[in-house]
């Protein structure tokens, strides 16, 4: 059977990845579940993949959802009670799906088998999960790529590294523990305080990697052993349970005897300093300098003090190419939703001209101790949303600050842009009026922004 793969753009625009392979299977299927499907003129069956928002431990949106289509769609079978279930509930013994993709320089197939408990991949023994994600890749990748020997050994790379690990070698490995430490512990405490840090991780070998466990103390732990680590540690599998273990604990899996007292609160100490939150914050910042130092005539930082909760918050002011932007956190518990974006419509001298002429926006004044302290009207917040779940607040306003450098561009790609830039309302660049407002916000805002200024942001009724 031929099947097309058609997978959304991650974005709000209608483009589609494509991808056509041929598919084999000794699992009894139901014949109006793939065989009886309308075929395209080209005699495949069509399969829509639609990208959606995930949760704070999918680590690519468009392979977790595409791999949920394969499950679902594809490797699925048909058991005597008419029930659809995957190949890993099946009664044969032995279970055998290929795909093959055709291309100039040869064939490239994946073949699936299922015996027993065990799966394979090309003849290799992985669990389900890792495989399936495998698969994913690779189908996601003959999107783009129409070269057998370069996807052969990208399979090569994905089985000898399986993605979670190669995920955490390049953004550190996750791990959690409860410190209880009688020393440590609070009054009546019963269970400890529970922190949440991340280790470097470096690969050494085909089959080890090493983990930073304490201060320039590394210890070695096999590939398939850190992905078990991984599974426990960031997709909470309990299945991987024998890892929930205690710092000291850790030690000694990983060493072979236990830590001295001295070593053991030294390992306590690195790993309290090496806290997830932490590391996110510390990133964030060193990234909205950097994109302030690399974009200097496009993005400005400056500091916003909220009115209604009293909290200082870092923002941005971003030169579009159309219009002119603010990015403003908006301290909420969204995961997908952490920065409002405002367009900015007028700059206004006072208060009173601000309430005649602009009361339906929202006014951002300025605090110049050198100068004028203008205000801003805003329209907005404009509707962005991010699809991994895990993306931190400053990772989320890096990305819309680079988006709106280009404004023009991306309000292709993300429609609720679109109103705010119409071309009756747009500043275009070549118009007086456009020059007028860049002079303006320039003079009022920049500069005041350059020097350190605060600004206090106020809320009005529509």
């Amino acid at each position: 059977m031929k099947i097309k793969i058609k997978i959304s753009s991650p974005d709000d625009s209608s483009d589609e990845y494509e991808t056509s392979f041929l598919f084999r299977t000794n699992v009894p299927t139901k014949r109006n579940h793939r065989g009886n499907r309308r075929l395209n003129h080209f005699g495949e069956v069509v399969v829509r993949v639609s990208t959606q928002m995930t949760s704070a431990t999918t680590i690519d949106p468009v392979i977790h959802s595409l791999q949920g289509v394969i499950e679902s769609q594809i490797l699925v079978k048909r058991t005597s009670r008419g029930r659809y279930r995957y190949h890993s509930e099946t009664h044969k013994p032995n279970n055998i799906s290929v795909f093959t993709w055709k291309f100039k320089d040869g064939n490239f197939t994946i073949v699936y088998q299922k015996s027993k408990s065990q799966f394979f991949i090309n003849g290799i023994t992985l669990n389900k999960a890792d495989i399936m994600t495998i698969i994913s890749k690779l189908i996601y990748r003959t999107c783009f790529t129409r070269n057998s020997t370069d996807l052969y050994k990208y399979l090569n790379q994905l089985i000898v590294v399986p993605p979670n690990v190669m995920y955490c070698i390049e953004n550190r490995t996750p791990y959690s523990f409860w410190d209880v430490r009688p020393d440590q512990m609070q009054t009546n405490a019963v269970r400890g305080k529970k922190y949440s840090v991340t280790l470097n991780t470096q690969i050494i070998s085909e089959t080890e990697c090493a983990l930073e466990i304490s201060e320039n103390i590394w210890a070695t732990i096999k590939i398939k052993d850190l992905n078990q680590f991984i599974n426990y540690h960031k997709f909470d599998k309990q299945r991987s349970k024998k890892w929930a273990l205690m710092p000291e604990n850790l030690w000694c899996a990983l060493f072979g005897s236990m830590p001295s007292y001295s070593q053991m609160n030294l390992m306590y100490s690195f790993l309290q300093q090496n806290r997830t939150q932490d590391r996110i914050e510390e990133r964030a910042q060193r990234l909205l300098v950097d994109l302030t130092n690399e974009h200097s005539n496009k993005i400005f930082k400056f500091e916003n003090k909220s009115a209604n909760r009293e909290m200082i918050s870092n923002c941005l002011f971003i030169k579009g190419v159309l219009c002119d932007w603010v990015l403003i956190p908006n301290h909420s518990r969204t995961m997908h939703q952490k920065v409002n974006a405002y367009k900015v419509e007028e700059v206004c001298n006072t208060m009173h001209e601000f309430d005649l002429n602009y009361k339906k926006y929202t006014p951002l004044s300025i605090v110049n101790p050198r100068g004028p302290s203008p205000i801003m009207a805003l329209s907005g917040p404009v509707c962005i949303d991010t699809l991994h779940g895990n993306s931190s607040e400053g990772d989320q306003m890096a990305s819309r600050a680079l988006a709106l450098m280009n404004d023009e561009l991306t309000s292709k790609y993300i429609k609720t842009l679109r109103p705010y830039m119409r071309e009756e309302s747009a500043m275009i660049a070549d118009t007086p009026f456009r020059q007028n407002i860049c002079s303006r916000v320039s003079d009022a805002i920049i500069e005041s922004l350059r020097f350190g200024s605060t600004t206090d942001m106020k809320e009005v009724d529509w």
